[in-house]
């Protein structure tokens, strides 16, 4: 749940308007783009990260290696919690605050262009209370209201994200 405003859904809409057969998409270990890796092949207008940064041993290193391979002026969404129950283990190493997020976004060279938060005290309690790997769905997290609205409590963040660039000047 991102609620990203309209003018960075325009920003990001405007940037990687192409046809679909020009889309790319690929995969592969962050921590190991080396210079070679990130020269070869297209570099992209957009990357998606989400629910990811928490995961690596050396997220720095990673957000750096893919800025660079961004074109100048493209554009990074993030997601991560800020918040979580243990999973993964061991390879969930860390939660962010939004200040947090954008420290180390900025620290990789990257222009904070929109940052957020979302949680309630609702999904919270039950991301807690259920067992196993089930995570509260929508219904159960009760993130709705009766109007079927999603809620959001500033004080109770479980999730922050961010639009970011790579500096046009990079």
């Amino acid at each position: 749940l991102h609620s990203l405003s309209a003018g960075a859904v325009e920003t990001v809409c405007a940037h990687v308007h192409r046809p679909p057969s020009s889309s790319q998409v690929e995969g592969g270990d962050l921590h190991k783009l080396t210079h070679k890796v990130v020269l070869r092949g297209e570099p992209f207008d957009l990357a998606v990260v989400s629910q990811t940064l928490e995961h690596l041993y050396d997220p720095l290193l990673a957000l750096v290696n893919l800025r660079r391979k961004l074109t100048p002026g493209g554009l990074l969404f993030t997601s991560t919690p800020t918040v979580n129950r243990p999973h993964m283990t061991p390879f969930h190493f860390r939660h962010y605050s939004p200040m947090g997020l954008a420290a180390l976004l900025t620290q990789a060279g990257f222009e904070i262009v929109e940052l957020g938060q979302w949680g309630n005290a609702r999904y919270l309690e039950n991301l807690f209370a259920l067992s196993g790997m089930n995570w509260p769905s929508f219904v159960q997290g009760h993130v709705t209201s009766e109007k079927g609205a999603v809620e959001n409590d500033p004080l109770r963040p479980v999730q922050v994200w961010a639009l970011a660039r790579r500096p046009l000047s990079d």
